[in-house]
């Protein structure tokens, strides 16, 4: 707020006072979509590095040696721009709504980060699990993702949070695609898929379904257009006929674990071609989530420009309010094509009127109109939350792993006839009771 005026300070003090805050908000978003951008690419090496550890822990270390020294080279290359990027970005966090969330999620991931040499260490002596390894990495990946959902949670402009919502959801969909990749490949390696083994995989194919589904109802059409024409460049059939293989029991087809139970026996060899095809399948959805990311910069440069030019717009107009005590009919600002695509189903950036009062109610309007169209990308943010914290209540106070949790509350859901999120509610309320 301007200070240079003498005296008690006026209506028309707040009101430019609110367009600053509004314009130097999405200054702070534009820094952190950088910082989303920067975590993307990490995210990527960091899959692929998991996956080539995998196959190369499942071998024995005959596999991917060569090939998981260059990713590991790669990773750490991304790991670096993480860093400079954060150290740019940290003025902006400070700005942001749940700053504290999202210096807690960062301070997660330095952590983890630190402790990335000494995997990679046990991984080369092949003194870790595969399956310990495959966690260690997939819980590095979602300290990542959490940050981009908290970005996702922190932004205030209904269409930028939009846009935070399909990405996050898309990058999270990738990982699960990431994770079934490096599980079919250690079965694969192993030459057979465990009940535990299959369920998990199932769980993953679920779980992308259900993220692309949330990214399709948020992205604008161009995006999910993108994702659409790039899915007819994949070897969809191909990777559905192998995960026939690893999943499904067929007569003859089957031999005891050491436990004594039927697995589903499978061939070594195609451990590397599973791979192949998958990596393909990942390496697009890369492409695709680069495309989302510019996408979120060209919405964020867009609205901060419209921003500034309804500042410049508004002060102009109070000027004059001041000279003459009244508002001069309004001309139409002149937005650009960028700025209005990313005004859909928005009120009209120009108030129409000739009093201080009119003004007013315009721009209570649309902050109105603008808490609306939040609301929809937050409900998708809370019921996400809802669902991960009852989750985890199933599996603390009945002992379920992850995937027969989540199993559990869908088959609640279908049972009652009620969405997922009302379940997953209804069970948190039952907390108390569970002690």
């Amino acid at each position: 707020m301007s200070t240079a005026k003498a005296g008690p300070q006026t209506a028309t003090d707040y009101l430019i006072a609110s367009k600053r805050c509004e314009k130097q908000d999405l200054e702070h978003f534009l820094a952190l979509g950088d910082l989303v951008a920067t975590i993307s690419n990490l995210v990527h090496n960091l899959q692929r590095e998991r996956g080539a550890s995998n196959l190369y822990l499942a071998s024995g270390g005959a596999r991917f040696v060569r090939e998981r020294q260059q990713l590991c080279c790669a990773t750490d290359a991304a790991i670096t721009d993480f860093y400079e990027r954060l150290q740019q970005v940290e003025t902006s966090i400070h700005r942001v709504h749940g700053g504290m969330r999202l210096f807690n999620r960062i301070a997660f991931v330095l952590h983890s980060l630190k402790d990335l040499a000494s995997l990679r260490e046990q991984i080369v002596a092949r003194s870790v699990a595969l399956e310990q390894a495959t966690q260690l990495y997939n819980n590095l990946v979602q300290s990542l993702l959490a940050i981009v959902f908290e970005t996702a949670d922190a932004a205030i402009d209904p269409i930028i949070s939009a846009s935070l919502v399909a990405l996050f959801n898309f990058m999270q969909g990738k990982e699960l695609a990431g994770q079934e990749r490096a599980a079919g490949a250690s079965g694969f390696a192993r030459g057979h898929f465990e009940d535990g083994h299959i369920e998990h995989i199932n769980h993953l194919i679920d779980g992308q379904q259900r993220c692309l589904e949330v990214f399709e109802s948020f992205a604008g059409a161009e995006c999910a257009q993108r994702w659409a024409d790039t899915q007819a460049h994949i070897p969809l059939a191909e990777i559905e006929q192998l995960r026939g293989q690893m999943t499904q029991k067929r007569a003859g087809d089957s031999r005891p674990d050491a436990s004594g139970r039927l697995c589903i026996k499978a061939d070594p060899e195609l451990a590397n071609r599973w791979f192949v095809l998958t990596t393909t399948r990942i390496d697009a959805m890369k492409e695709v989530e680069e495309g989302l990311a510019q996408h979120l910069r060209i919405l964020c440069e867009a609205r901060l420009q419209a921003a500034q030019e309804r500042l410049t717009h508004h002060e102009s107009l109070i000027r004059l309010l001041e000279q003459d005590n009244e508002l001069p009919l309004l001309s139409p600002l002149r937005i650009s094509s960028a700025q209005q695509a990313s005004r859909t189903h928005a009120v009209a950036d120009r108030p129409d009127g000739r009093s201080l009062m009119e003004l007013l109610q315009f721009q209570a309007q649309r902050l109105q109109h603008m808490s609306e169209e939040l609301n929809a990308a937050k409900t998708a943010l809370e019921e996400r939350k809802l669902i991960e914290r009852a989750k985890l209540l199933l599996m603390k106070h009945r002992s379920l792993s992850e995937e027969q949790a989540h199993r559990l509350l869908r088959q609640m859901a279908m049972n009652q006839s009620r969405r997922l999120a009302e379940v997953a509610r209804s069970v948190l309320e039952m907390a108390d009771v569970w002690g």
